[in-house]
């Protein structure tokens, strides 16, 4: 968990160094969907959209890379795996678990 936790604080600055780098939000994305392993359903939910919007940038800016796709792949089997508590732990506090 610690080094999950030092990827994504280092994918965190490397996004706020250049924003427009695709690398960096790649990074960002896949950093971040780790670190859900460790945290409650309600952060997972929280984070879910950032992780969505860094692989979508990601994607813009790459469109030929297959990590991107496969993380974009991989969110999409999460996203399609959330649990009825978890969907209405979304509801509850987000109106609507993410698209």
């Amino acid at each position: 968990e610690k080094f999950v936790r030092k990827g994504l604080a280092a994918a965190e600055t490397a996004v706020k160094n250049d924003p427009e780098s695709g690398l960096a939000s790649k990074w960002y994305g896949i950093m971040l969907g780790l670190v859900a392993d460790f945290e409650s359903v309600k952060v997972k939910i929280k984070n879910s959209q950032k992780i969505k919007d860094a692989l979508d940038h990601a994607n813009q800016k790459l469109p030929n890379d297959p990590t991107v796709k496969l993380a974009l792949g991989q969110w999409s089997l999460k996203l399609a795996g959330i649990g009825f508590i978890e969907r209405q732990v979304a509801k509850t506090f987000f109106a609507a678990p993410p698209q």
